[in-house]
């Protein structure tokens, strides 16, 4: 739990801004193995792959599974960062 707690102040101490916390979330997707997409550009996706878009200062990550969709269903999960 603490190894949690120390990576969240990490995020934080590194997020003044929303501009700054998107690029934390971006370097840590791209740790991950996540593919940046391009929202002008014809995406050519792969299944199991991990993919991520960023408009300004807004960042959608997914992971396209392996089984049909119908079969194994999805998961949303979100998160907004308002910095006053």
């Amino acid at each position: 739990m603490e190894e949690h707690i120390n990576d969240f102040l990490k995020f934080l101490n590194g997020s003044h801004t929303s501009f700054q916390a998107s690029l934390e979330i971006i370097k840590r997707l791209e740790v991950k193995g996540f593919d940046p997409l391009k929202e002008d550009e014809h995406w050519k996706l792969e299944d199991g792959n991990k993919y991520y878009i960023c408009r300004d200062t807004s960042v959608i990550a997914f992971i396209l599974g392996k089984e049909n969709l119908r079969d194994s269903g999805y998961k949303i999960a979100d998160t907004i960062l308002k910095n006053k």
